[in-house]
């Protein structure tokens, strides 16, 4: 799994810059990204391959809570950005102790970039919603304390936003640190978070539809690394009755993006965003993982099922997410028992 992460280090810079396969041609740098539907045919055009922002400052924001290992490798892997214009706020959630604010300062020392907030309402909306406030970066980047960014990450975001003049939020690639226990595996082969190398659009509109479920089979659009902040404040920020540390348990990024995309903006799916995320070790602590993916998934599709204006168009795709979700299972049976 070391090896590779160093093969695909170089992917934070250059996606589509990877060696071709014998008999396979060779993508181009400046080829079009395959796009959603007709999307360039409704005037959604192909941007050019600089950083749209090259000398703009780009705000991460960090949310833990009473995690400080994990917090501690990922500041190191922030730290380790190439992209020199960034501020990053880590987000203190409800601490129990001062575990958190001790590591932070161990790392961090006197880094300007970096900045400690405390937010004492649990959940995890509460917690991106601090950090919201207290970023001033023109673009705002979102990763977890159990996530290790590539050293290109911020870049492969920046090409995201370059690719189309409309894009509004960039999702990312986000593969597996280890895969060493069955545990791992079988969560790795359930998510679609790495499973896609080359960019792609995504809006609203019912001609331009990625799938019968779109657009609240929000998970297919990748994970969300970064939204425009001005956006992102407009939109109200994250829905504070959603997301970890609440009794929705999550589903507060897949609200965030179907939110997006009905108020008419254009998601990029930029596999050059490229993390690393640790997967649960064991399967005690993956089912207790699971469990709360599963609750925020219902409390997010609840909350659209009894809006009066989206719910009808919600309940035309249910057969269609019955079908997904057995398709779903018999791959990951299949993963676990391979």
């Amino acid at each position: 799994m070391q090896d590779l992460r160093h093969g695909l280090s170089d992917v934070g810079l250059a996606a589509v810059d990877r060696p071709a396969a014998e008999g396979e041609p060779r993508p181009s740098r400046n080829a079009s990204p395959q796009v959603c539907g007709a999307c360039v045919d409704n005037g959604i055009q192909s941007g050019g391959d600089t950083a749209v922002y090259p000398d703009k400052l780009v705000s991460i924001i960090v949310c833990t809570r009473n995690r400080p290992d994990s917090l501690l490798i990922c500041l190191h892997s922030l730290k380790n950005l190439l992209y020199p214009h960034l501020e990053a706020v880590v987000v203190d959630n409800a601490p129990s102790d001062d575990g958190t604010a001790r590591v932070f300062q161990k790392m961090v020392g006197d880094d300007g970039r970096f900045r400690y907030v405390r937010e004492n309402r649990a959940g995890l909306s509460f917690a991106r919603n601090a950090g919201l406030a207290a970023v001033t970066g023109l673009v705002t980047a979102f990763t977890d304390d159990d996530v290790e960014v590539d050293p290109g990450w911020l870049n492969g975001i920046l090409r995201g936003f370059s690719r189309w003049d409309t894009v509004a939020c960039v999702t990312g690639l986000v593969a597996a640190a280890n895969l060493d226990s069955p545990a791992e595996q079988y969560f790795d082969a359930r998510v679609a978070w790495s499973t896609r190398c080359e960019p792609r659009l995504f809006d609203g509109k019912p001609a331009n539809r990625s799938g019968p479920l779109h657009p609240f089979a929000a998970g297919s659009f990748g994970a969300l690394v970064a939204v425009r902040t001005a956006l992102l404040r407009e939109l109200g920020g994250f829905d504070n009755a959603l997301g970890v540390g609440t009794p929705s348990r999550g589903g507060e990024d897949l609200d965030l993006l179907v939110r997006i995309l009905l108020a008419g903006h254009v998601i990029a799916y930029e596999p050059a965003a490229v993390s690393w995320h640790h997967h649960r070790g064991d399967f005690p602590a993956l089912r207790r993982q699971m469990f709360g993916y599963g609750c925020g998934l219902s409390a997010y599709l609840t909350k659209y099922l009894l809006n009066p204006r989206i719910g009808g168009r919600l309940i035309l795709r249910l057969p269609a997410g019955v079908t997904h979700l057995r398709r779903l299972h018999s791959r990951t049976c299949l993963a676990k028992t391979g």
